[in-house]
């Protein structure tokens, strides 16, 4: 099977970035919830690293579908320089979720270390 790959990318107007992403992994109908990161080196007189991330949750219309989504530069970051090449890195994996009950033991006692507000609702 070939492997994930960020396969282009591109300056967006307002600052972030665009990826295009290839997913082997993607089935029709099947949510993956996709991780980016892009980064670039300070270069041209900058002394810091532009940064971009986010967290995408894509649902393929058909098997391998490659998806292109943004990738918001992050408030605190420098801007991109577009004549400056970037690292992009993607990571993709099949969205997973339960549903939680907010009954805590005591809900109204300070949470001791190892206690979560929320746990998984028994089964009826």
């Amino acid at each position: 099977m070939p492997h994930s790959e960020v396969d282009k990318a591109r300056l967006l107007p307002n600052g972030d970035v665009e990826i295009s992403l290839v997913l082997p992994i993607a089935v029709k109908d099947v949510p993956l919830v996709v991780h980016a990161v892009v980064t670039q080196d300070a270069a041209g007189g900058a002394t810091a690293s532009a940064l971009a991330h986010t967290s995408y949750l894509f649902t393929p219309t058909a098997d391998d579908e490659i998806v292109v989504f943004p990738v918001p530069r992050d408030p605190n970051s420098r801007a991109f320089d577009p004549k400056v090449g970037v690292e992009a890195r993607a990571t993709a994996s099949y969205a997973c979720w339960s549903t939680l009950d907010g009954s805590a033991p005591n809900p109204d006692a300070a949470p001791a270390d190892g206690d979560w507000t929320w746990r998984i609702a028994d089964w009826g």
